[in-house]
């Protein structure tokens, strides 16, 4: 008898737990996928950029592969944009904050002076859009994300988005 009592219990708590892990797993997928560069960057000049794994979205709109690591990034500007084959290298300082260097190759990136970037306020989709008058950023990001109508950047600036 007293051994059925215990796979009782023992059945009864390991179910307890797994109720706790299933309902908790939300709130640690959220944090994890905050820890890392993945996400929407906005510069306080209205460029904005996409990151998701190894894809990226460039400020110009471009879709390309990079070097993605959980909290750098590093990718070499396409040759249809301005200053195409410079390297850009991404260092992600804390959940809202990257810094983003650009140089001839890695090391001259790594050493050149950094631009700031904050995660954008809400999510945006890129993609090529006509309809953006913003030349930097004539694009929606379309990496999986969902789409809004605008992303709030850095310094007031808004960025629209179909």
């Amino acid at each position: 008898m007293q051994t059925m009592r215990r796979k009782t219990i023992r059945k009864f708590a390991t179910l307890a737990l797994l109720l706790a892990l299933v309902l908790l797993q939300p709130l640690w997928a959220g944090r994890a996928q905050a820890d890392a560069i993945d996400g929407h960057w906005c510069h306080a000049d209205g460029r904005l950029t996409s990151i998701a794994g190894s894809r990226i979205v460039t400020p110009r709109g471009s879709e390309i592969s990079g070097d993605y690591r959980r909290h750098f990034f590093t990718y070499h500007v396409p040759v249809a944009e301005p200053a195409a084959g410079t390297v850009v290298f991404m260092t992600q300082l804390n959940e809202q904050t990257i810094h983003v260097r650009r140089g001839a190759d890695l090391a001259t990136a790594e050493a050149a002076a950094p631009e700031t970037w904050r995660r954008c306020s809400a999510a945006v989709s890129l993609g090529r859009d006509p309809s953006l008058s913003h030349p930097p950023f004539a694009a929606k990001i379309r990496l999986g994300w969902r789409t809004f109508g605008s992303v709030s950047c850095a310094g007031g600036n808004r960025a629209t988005a179909a």
